[in-house]
């Protein structure tokens, strides 16, 4: 009944994950469940026909949606394994649209290339540079004196290798 491979599928969470099989005539009807349970549309699943081809996705993958996946195709089972990662926690803790940023560069192929940037802070002492440094790190701060006054903005910036300009929010 099947004409597809059926491989492990690796997705991290939040991210779209989307199972498919690919069957040998555009009569036959897939059924798909999870963990012996029927799976049925909503606002998070959709599940598409397109000729031979079945499409079950979930838009938004979450940890519950890791297990084992079954497609039943007439007489015939295919059983397929899908393992649902946690976001890391350096991402967890970025602004939404940051986050959202990541996810959807680890759904494309696109390569984002990195340059580092070391930064030294110069102070007398008692001036709150730990402070700072720990709050810029997202690093816990309750065994020092925090110096009133700091705000910190985690914000995303670009640098120009070629002319060492900074470039926030694109300008």
């Amino acid at each position: 009944m099947f004409t597809s491979e059926f491989n492990h599928i690796k997705c991290i969470e939040g991210e779209m994950l989307q199972l498919n099989c690919s069957v040998y005539s555009e009569d036959i009807i897939v059924e798909w469940s999870k963990d012996d349970a029927k799976i049925k549309q909503n606002k998070n699943i959709s599940i598409e026909i397109d000729g031979k081809n079945h499409y079950m996705t979930v838009k938004n993958a979450q940890l519950s949606d890791a297990g084992q996946y079954v497609m039943v195709a007439g007489n015939v089972r295919k059983q397929r394994t899908v393992t649902v990662e946690v976001l890391p926690e350096a991402i967890n803790r970025l602004q939404e649209k940051d986050r959202t940023r990541y996810i959807e560069l680890m759904q494309s192929s696109e390569v984002e290339k990195r340059y580092y940037v070391r930064i030294m802070v110069v102070g007398k002492e008692s001036v709150g540079k730990t402070s700072l440094v720990r709050r810029l790190l997202m690093k816990n701060i309750d065994d020092v004196v925090s110096t009133d006054g700091v705000d910190i903005v985690v914000d995303q910036c670009k640098i120009n290798i070629e002319d060492g300009s900074w470039l926030i929010d694109g300008k």
